[in-house]
Formats: structure tokens, sequence, C-alpha cells
């Protein structure tokens, strides 16, 4: 699990072109049967800590192809907002009530694309967990959440764009 806790450095660079918007749909919890299927999602929370505090996540992930569709779920203990290559893409309210996108394509581009999200609890610590399938010209991907993204604590301005440097 991701416990390592970085803060993120100033941003640097010019901002990426934003993608289209797409429609977060929002299904009740008898819709969880992504979070079991192969590949497995790892939940991320933060080890040290349990007093409310949210957490900031992000992970940049390389599309080889051009993309011709996407899917994907989130959800946390308790609400997230996610973003995908700096566009707020949907929110959570509740673990049980999951991001689900069937049309994600619009948010990627060929090349780095980059995922950030805050996640927040209400009663202990936040507990983080997504899977995005991809089809490209290529053949198929999935990105996951796991112990390769980088948590903070705070976020500083502009954390959710892809040009924001994190590697500190």
């Amino acid at each position: 699990m991701a416990e390592a806790v970085a803060a993120f450095p100033k941003e640097i660079g010019p901002e990426k072109k934003k993608a289209e918007k797409a429609t977060a749909k929002t299904k009740t919890s008898g819709d969880d049967s992504w979070i079991a299927a192969e590949p497995k999602p790892q939940w991320i929370w933060r080890a040290d800590k349990t007093d409310n505090t949210p957490i900031y996540l992000r992970h940049g992930f390389t599309v080889k192809g051009a993309v011709k569709s996407a899917r994907l779920y989130s959800t946390c203990d308790n609400g997230v907002t996610l973003w995908i290559n700096g566009k707020e893409v949907g929110t959570a309210p509740d673990w049980q009530k999951p991001i689900i996108i069937d049309d994600a394509a619009g948010f990627l581009t060929t090349g780095v694309n980059q995922i950030s999200a805050k996640a927040s609890i209400r009663g202990g610590t936040p507990v983080f967990v997504l899977k995005m399938e991809i089809e490209t010209a290529e053949g198929r991907q999935q990105v996951l959440s796991g112990d390769d993204w980088k948590l903070a604590l705070s976020g500083d301005e502009g954390w959710q764009q892809i040009a924001f440097d994190d590697a500190a």
C-alpha cells in the first residue's frame, strides 16, 4: 500500500491541452464487481494517521496508440474528486456511489497522461481505489491504483495539472 508521504513541489511547464468533457455516472453499491475483477486495483490509504485529513494522489501513465475507448471506475471511503490531465472528470460523494464513466476516451491523449485524486473521509483515513480499461489501436491496457501512485497531504496550486512537477 502507498505509505510514503511527499509534498508536491511547484508547477512547471505549460499546461497540456484539456480533453473534452465526459459525463460521470454514479451507480449503486451493487455494481462493485470491477473491484474484484482481474486485474485487481489496490486500495490506497495513509497508514500513519487517521484524523480525517484528505489525501492527494497522482499517477502518470503512457497511452500507447490512438484511444478507441476507455472505461473508468473509482471510489473512496468516503468521497473522491478525480481529474485526468487537469480536467475534473467526476466526484463520488460516498464509496457506495462510485465514479463510473463508460466513455472516458475523450479525457485521454496518446502519450503521457495524468490522473489526480483528492480523497476524503468522514471519520478516519481515506481509502481510494481506481481502475481504467483502455483500448487503443495498439491493443488493450489497464491503469490500476497501487503502490506506484504518489501521495501527498496537501494539494499545492495546480497539483491536478499534468505539467505539475511532483518529483520531490
